[in-house]
This record gives structure tokens, C-alpha cells and sequence, in this order.
């Protein structure tokens, strides 16, 4: 935790549950997978599942069982170590297709581009044409106020009327951009993500004219950063999420794609995007006095997580025993984990919608 402290008083830790609705959850983007339309990039990983899984499409066969880290897994380690390879169905002259374990790997990339960013969430102006009414509905949608369907939205704009969003960070271990649409549509705000690996653009973000940045530090990194696998230039696409095997338009190939760290026990850390984003996280943590879990498990398999955490608590000086620790989470299970590492937390059994209204009604965070 050596460097500059951060001058955050709040961190908000965002799990996946602080994305549903409208996205969907680990379990069911396996699935949603087995059962989704053709689409020949998504046909790898869906061979994959039904024959190694094959207990998945058996008549009442349990929902939910199986997670999709635990998809992604295995077939990460078969890549390092460059064996194992699959049966892909048959050519045109019946001669056996071989998938690599990267196909799969790109194919199950792609289905989570697809399912974090769903035909029914209004779209970017810039991704395709499109006509006022739908320009419209995407500012609309994503517009920080306090009556928005989306939580996010409600979260920065209670925040930014209680004085408060100036002195958030947001630690994200979400791969979707909603978050990041919120503060790119809205007015006063743009999302820093702290990193000075993204190729510059003529205007310095720090620059927009009246528009002031949150901190957004996405740990396992994010839709919207494009990485090109020939050029290795890394750029932000603000509301634009890109797929795996994209057009890069910086060398023109189609070798881009983004930025992920999955969600395995085999995490390769060594690219320093995640050096700067973790160790920035850390500072974070270490100096905020009130840290608020929103949709966050805490699995015990997710030692990178773990390790932050207790590092970061015991890294704050004689004030770390005062922070307030807020576990927003509908699970109680979650809340007895949470428990093990921070017995002083206060645990609210809510869902983010559920909280959000809650503290809007009483018109200050909610921490007991």
C-alpha cells in the first residue's frame, strides 16, 4: 500500500448483483448460453458446454448448479498449457472440426458481450445509425435522476445531491458499462479510470468543459476498454462495448477485443493496467471511511479479493477501526462471510433497488 493516499471518504464496492436487473447473473449466462439462438460466434462454447456438461440438458436437471467461472476455468489452464482440444461437429466433407481452447474461450467472451450488453438496453447514438426517438431513449435511460429504472442512475444522482459524489470512488469487479454510460450521459460527470495506458485523445479527459470525474476503477477490467492484439494500443470506447475478434481502428485488423480478466483462481496479473488499477483500488480502500458492498458475494475462492480487503483495512492508520462497513445483499449467507473478515459490518438482507429506495426516503446513506 506504499504511494499517495487516495482522498476518497466513500468506496462503493460493486459486485455483479449491483447489475441485475437489467443484466443477467453468472448462472444464467450458462444457461441462457445453452438455450440461446444460433449465431455461429457462439456456437463454440456452446459444443463445449453440451459435451462436457452433458449433464446440463437433461430433463430436470437442477438450475443454477453451475457457475460460469467454473465453465471458463478449466478450459483457461488447458490454454496455458496449450493441450486439450474439442470436437467441433463436422466440415462440409465430413471430416471432424477441431476447436482450440481459445476459440472456446473467445466464443464463451462473446456471450458474455452479448448478454452484458442486451438487445433491450437502449443503445449509443455512435454504434450504428440511428433515428432521434432512439437517441433520445439512450440519454433517457442512463440520465443520473432520482426516478430512474436504473439503479445506477438513481446512486450518482442521489449522491451528486447530497454533496457526496465528489468524495466517491467506485471499485467495480463488473465487466458491463452501465455505470459508465450513467456518467458519460451525464453533464457534470465523466468516469477517470485512473489509467495512463489509454491511448490519448486530442482533448485530455481532465479537460472537458464543465464536466467534473468520478473515479471508476474496474479491477477486472471492462467492455469499453478495446485492446488490439497486433497493434497493443489500448483505448477507451465510452459507450460502444466491444466483442472479441473486433475491427481495430487504429492498424485495421480484426484482432481487438476487451480488456477482461476472468473470473477463475487463474488470474494473470502481469499486463500493468492491472498492477496500477489493483494497487490504485488498494489506496482507495485504505483511506475511505466508509465502504458500502452492493452486490458483492465475497466467495472465499476469490483470494485476489480477499487478499485486497484485509490488506487495505489493516493499512489505514488508527482511524481503520472506525470505517463503517455497509454489505448491501438480499443473501444472509453473504452477510455471515462478510462477518469473518469485518464482525463490525452492518448487513442490510436488500437487493441495490431496495436499498437505493430506502436511503432516498431517509435522505442520507444508511449504514445500520
Amino acid at each position: 500500500m506504499a504511494g499517495r493516499r487516495s482522498n476518497a471518504e466513500i468506496a462503493i464496492i460493486l459486485g455483479a448483483g449491483a447489475s441485475i436487473p437489467p443484466l443477467v447473473s453468472q448462472q444464467d449466462l450458462v444457461e441462457t448460453l445453452l438455450g440461446a439462438c444460433e449465431d455461429r460466434r457462439i456456437r463454440p462454447a456452446q459444443i463445449y458446454l453440451r459435451r462436457t456438461f452433458k449433464g446440463l440438458s437433461q430433463p430436470g436437471s437442477p438450475k443454477g448448479i453451475l457457475r460460469f467461472e467454473e465453465v471458463v476455468g478449466p478450459l483457461e489452464i488447458a490454454e496455458s498449457e496449450e493441450y486439450w482440444f474439442h470436437f467441433g461437429g463436422k466440415t462440409e466433407d465430413d471430416q471432424d472440426r477441431i476447436l482450440t481452447n481459445r476459440q472456446v474461450l473467445d466464443s464463451l467472451d462473446t456471450w458474455v458481450a452479448m448478454s452484458l450488453d442486451p438487445p433491450s438496453l437502449p443503445k449509443p447514438a455512435n454504434s450504428i445509425r440511428r433515428n432521434a426517438e432512439e437517441i433520445s431513449r439512450f440519454a433517457d435511460f442512463y440520465q443520473p435522476r432520482i426516478d430512474s429504472p436504473l439503479c445506477y442512475s438513481r446512486l450518482v444522482s442521489f449522491l451528486d445531491q447530497q454533496g457526496l459524489l465528489g468524495k466517491a470512488v467506485f471499485v467495480s469487479m463488473n465487466y458491463d458499462i452501465l455505470l459508465d454510460r450513467v456518467l458519460n450521459v451525464s453533464p457534470g460527470f465523466f468516469p477517470d479510470y485512473d489509467l495512463e495506458d489509454f491511448v490519448k485523445e486530442r482533448i485530455p479527459s481532465k479537460e472537458i468543459p464543465g464536466k467534473t470525474s468520478v473515479k471508476l476503477l474496474k479491477l477486472h477490467g471492462s467492455l469499453n476498454w478495446r485492446m488490439c492484439e497486433s497493434c497493443h494500443l489500448l483505448r477507451d470506447t465510452g459507450n460502444a462495448v466491444v466483442w472479441p475478434q473486433s475491427q481495430c481502428n487504429d492498424c485495421g485488423k480484426k484482432v481487438a477485443r476487451p480488456m477482461l480478466i476472468r473470473p477463475t483462481l487463474l488470474k494473470d496479473f502481469r499486463h500493468r493496467v492491472w498492477k496500477d488499477v489493483w494497487r490504485k483500488a488498494g489506496h482507495v480502500l485504505a483511506s475511505a471511511s466508509h465502504w458500502i458492498f452492493i452486490g458483492y458475494s465475497l466467495p472465499m475462492a476469490d483470494v485476489w479479493m480477499l487478499r485486497l480487503l484485509a490488506q487495505s483495512a489493516r493499512s489505514g492508520g488508527s482511524e481503520s477501526g472506525q470505517r463503517k462497513i455497509t454489505v448491501v445483499n438480499p443473501d444472509p449467507d453473504v452477510l455471515q462471510r462478510f462477518k469473518l473478515l469485518f464482525p463490525v459490518s452492518a448487513g442490510r438482507e436488500q437487493n441495490f433497488q431496495s436499498w437505493i429506495e430506502e436511503y432516498v426516503a431517509a435522505g442520507k446513506l444508511i449504514s445500520a
